[in-house]
């Protein structure tokens, strides 16, 4: 238990700087300065392959005693970090994995307090997903998402995201011209 904390405090911060900080990137981050991170600590990135509209970089990472695939999300013009994804499924055994759910979300409830749960049924009308949000402060928002294989963590700049919601519509309305 104690190492399960110290190993989340290191990994989820957040800072006045930024929405949220994760490992060594935070909110705001420039992917060039994400791509010198990776030369410096050995991390191998998958770039997208979705052409010159994507900016996502991923890849896979032990956190918290479990492999994890990390993905990391840009925005369209400027290229500056807005979401951070964690999906622990597959690192995680199947019996472990509602403890290691309920032990992430006791921290997250200590730490910004509960703001909401709701659950999402998938397309046969089973309740399959669980999700719970908090907002430390007002332009950062933290989701965790159980589903039944599978847990995410979501770290979202809320502004960030709002610019590449916006630049992805202007892409779009570009490209149908």
């Amino acid at each position: 238990m104690k190492l399960f904390m110290h190993s989340l405090l290191f990994v989820l911060l957040t800072s006045f700087l930024s929405a949220f900080s994760f490992n060594s990137w935070h909110s705001g981050m420039l992917l060039e300065n994400v791509l010198q991170t990776e030369q410096s600590t050995q991390k191998h990135f998958k770039h997208d392959t979705c052409g010159s509209s994507c900016r996502d970089l991923y890849f896979t990472e032990e956190i918290l005693g479990a492999t994890a695939k990390i993905t990391l999300h840009f925005t369209l013009n400027e290229k500056v970090l807005y979401r951070v994804e964690v999906l622990w499924g597959a690192g995680v055994k199947e019996e472990d994995l509602q403890a290691f759910t309920d032990e992430l979300i006791a921290y997250l409830d200590r730490k910004y307090g509960s703001i909401q749960v709701y659950s999402r049924p998938d397309y046969h009308g089973f309740t399959v997903l669980k999700e719970k949000k908090w907002q430390p402060e007002p332009n950062t928002e933290i989701v965790a998402r159980k589903g039944a294989s599978s847990l995410s963590l979501i770290l979202t700049d809320i502004e960030l995201k709002s610019n590449h919601d916006f630049e992805m519509s202007q892409h779009l309305k570009e490209s149908q011209k």
